[in-house]
């Protein structure tokens, strides 16, 4: 297991990709898990979309696949991979709609705000200068309606269900 970019990847050579989909929403509800796997079998796409999984990619997949589906799931996508035949009747939640507009680096910076980062560690975990944040954060605050972060940070759980 190693972080990067607040992206943590998780190796599991026994091909169980949903325990471990299933273990990190439990302890992170929040998190959001890409299974990378060699197995495109329905029963194992379904079981690792139950898990939790918010996306499915077989190892084949080209880096840019892989980059695409993290990217995706990031911003709240289901994505299952080009390799993933798609399994009958299979139910997913949507992603929330943002009825704000919200751009996607100020989707990143509203989550971190909601994890309670303050602004410098929000510019060090996306590698911008603090007053991108602090500009960032000003957009959020007048989108929103929002008197302060805390209220943004309300707001941000109620409407995307954080």
């Amino acid at each position: 297991m190693f972080e990067s970019n607040g992206f943590e990847v998780v190796v599991r050579p026994d091909g169980r990709g949903a325990d471990v989909a299933a273990r990190l929403t439990g302890m992170l509800p929040e998190a959001r898990v890409v299974v990378v796997t060699m197995y495109d079998d329905d029963g194992s796409v379904r079981e690792a979309l139950a898990a939790g999984a918010s996306g499915y990619v077989v190892k084949d997949a080209s880096p840019a696949q892989l980059v695409a589906a993290v990217r995706a799931a990031e911003q709240g996508a289901v994505v299952l991979g080009s390799g993933v035949a798609p399994a009958a009747g299979l139910r997913v939640r949507a992603p929330a709609a943002d009825p704000f507009g919200l751009t996607p680096r100020e989707r990143d910076v509203l989550d971190l705000l909601v994890r309670g980062l303050s602004n410098p560690q929000i510019a060090e975990r996306l590698a911008v200068s603090g007053k991108t944040v602090s500009n960032n954060v000003s957009a959020l605050l007048a989108k929103l309606g929002a008197a302060d972060r805390a209220e943004a940070a309300r707001i941000a759980r109620e409407t995307f269900d954080r």
